[in-house]
């Protein structure tokens, strides 16, 4: 079967999108910068495999379009970026190919994005560092040394605990039950005991803990 673009017409709706008709009835809808790109025109005839080949590089492209519209959104892992993919139902073939335009051109590394989620996350929404890589894991992002990601990790975590035990007014003079609801409240945030401990030992000094 030979397929001949009949007419190409203006989109109404977005002037910058083109209606394709083939064998007088509408084929595709595709950009103007596509349409010469390919070299388009009308009276064009395509042989079965030349069509099967152009749609499908329109699909890539549709693919690629939407990888970047997501990531314009926010950023995204390669985990997260396959899971949308696969859920548009793009092939395999048109996963794999979008993954490597994303990877060749940096929209897509995980180690960049698990830098700056951490340092964003440790300062600004004072994250333990085991709850910020609990977070990455579900992201498809595996961190097994947080300080191969950012400088002074014990310093960070130490400046969250004071924060939280400001916020929960932590008072040196309390009995040991009320402390200990306290470490408890830090130690379920993903705070290493060792730390919390260490924190309250400065909060404690010249009072009988």
């Amino acid at each position: 079967m030979n397929y001949e673009i009949t007419a190409i017409e203006e989109q109404k709706k977005d002037p910058n999108r083109c209606s394709v008709f083939i064998n007088g009835a509408f084929g595709f809808g595709l950009s103007k910068k596509a349409v010469e790109r390919y070299q388009l025109c009308v009276g064009m005839v395509l042989d079965q495999p030349a069509y099967e080949k152009l749609m499908a590089a329109l699909q890539l492209d549709k693919a690629k379009f939407k990888a970047l519209d997501m990531i314009s959104r926010g950023s995204k892992s390669e985990k997260q970026m396959r899971e949308k993919l696969i859920q548009a139902e793009y092939s395999e073939y048109i996963v794999e190919e979008v993954m490597q335009f994303l990877k060749k051109y940096q929209y897509i590394d995980d180690d960049a994005l698990a830098k700056r989620y951490i340092e964003s996350r440790s300062q600004y929404s004072h994250k333990s560092l085991r709850q910020i890589k609990a977070e990455l894991y579900r992201k498809g992002i595996v961190v097994d040394q947080v300080k191969d990601y950012c400088e002074d990790t014990e310093e960070r975590e130490e400046a969250n605990i004071e924060y939280f035990l400001d916020k929960f007014r932590y008072d040196p003079t309390w009995d040991i039950k009320q402390k200990q609801k306290i470490i408890n409240r830090l130690l379920t945030r993903g705070f290493q005991y060792s730390q919390v401990e260490k924190c309250l030992r400065k909060r404690n000094e010249g009072f009988d803990a």
